[in-house]
């Protein structure tokens, strides 16, 4: 029974164009929600962190449609990220350029030129440092 959904997911997933695919895990998993078929995509999002699942109805007329999997992409990694990833050809080339730049760790942004050190705290600040 496993190797029939895996076989039925791979044939679906050729006819997989869209690049936002690639804002979510590659292979998605196959579930049943009231005796409904269902495709379950997990986000990529916040270096692995969001795990969101977006759920695609098989047994609709949009069955087909990415507009919710645009809508979430949207919101976690951005409005701009989303329009790159419409200019690309692939899922794959999303995933690869636009999802690992978006989850990098902190102190890529915190980076300085080099020989300076990078100084960062995890410590809350006082009351009177906020203001």
């Amino acid at each position: 029974m496993f190797t029939f959904f895996r076989l039925a997911i791979d044939r679906m997933m050729r006819s997989w164009h869209s690049p936002l695919y690639g804002f979510f895990e590659p292979r998605p998993e196959i579930d049943y929600i009231d005796k409904h078929r269902v495709h379950v995509f997990t986000c990529l999002g916040s270096a692995g962190k969001c795990k969101k699942k977006i759920n695609r109805y098989l047994d609709t007329t949009d069955a087909t449609s990415t507009s919710n999997m645009g809508r979430h992409a949207a919101t976690c990694f951005g409005e701009d990220a989303v329009a790159q990833a419409k200019e690309m050809a692939h899922a794959d080339d999303v995933r690869n350029l636009l999802v690992k730049k978006t989850n990098q760790d902190i102190t890529v942004f915190l980076r300085r030129k080099k020989g300076s050190v990078v100084m960062y705290s995890h410590t809350q600040m006082t009351r009177k440092e906020t203001r």
